[in-house]
């Protein structure tokens, strides 16, 4: 009776360890991921743009008229469970004047008006990894990363 519990748990494990990486590759990858909600509106909240060249683009929230870091990009690979995120630079709004505006839904609608994008180059930055689930269970097409669901929004990256 013992060695059938063993056995059980066993294949349970090998089951759930072998399940993400067996089921998940690359190419599933592709396309544009919006944090918690499978809605498009006026704006986007976060997402991730993942290219078939390895290439990822992280944007933040667009309802948010504080941001001041309006992406990060890079170089991804997927490794069994892992997304392993290379980031090369940043892009983020510089100067500009802080005011009110009745478009912005977050921070009681402050914004930065005005301002200069900049692109910068990282230097040796290291490596970011995030857990990477993918649904199974459901007619959505999510996938969870660090257990925050991201729904597809579209199949190919460059429609965003």
């Amino acid at each position: 009776m013992k060695s059938i519990f063993k056995l059980a748990i066993a294949i349970l494990l090998i089951i759930k360890s072998s399940n993400i990486y067996s089921q998940l590759n690359k190419n599933d990858l592709i396309g544009v991921w919006q944090f918690g909600s499978p809605e498009i509106t006026s704006s986007y909240l976060e997402t991730y743009q993942f290219f078939n060249d390895g290439s990822f683009k992280f944007n933040t929230n667009q309802y948010d008229g504080l941001r001041r870091i309006i992406s990060i990009g890079g170089n991804f690979e997927l490794q069994n469970t892992h997304l392993v995120l290379k980031i090369k630079y940043v892009v983020e709004l510089e100067k500009g004047k802080i005011t009110k505006d009745e478009m912005s839904t977050k921070n009681n609608s402050w914004i930065i008006e005005g301002g200069e994008t900049k692109i910068k180059k990282l230097i040796n930055s290291k490596n970011e990894i995030i857990e990477i689930e993918k649904n199974y269970t459901s007619s959505s097409d999510y996938l969870l990363f660090d257990g925050q669901i991201f729904y597809r929004i579209y199949s190919n990256p460059n429609s965003w």
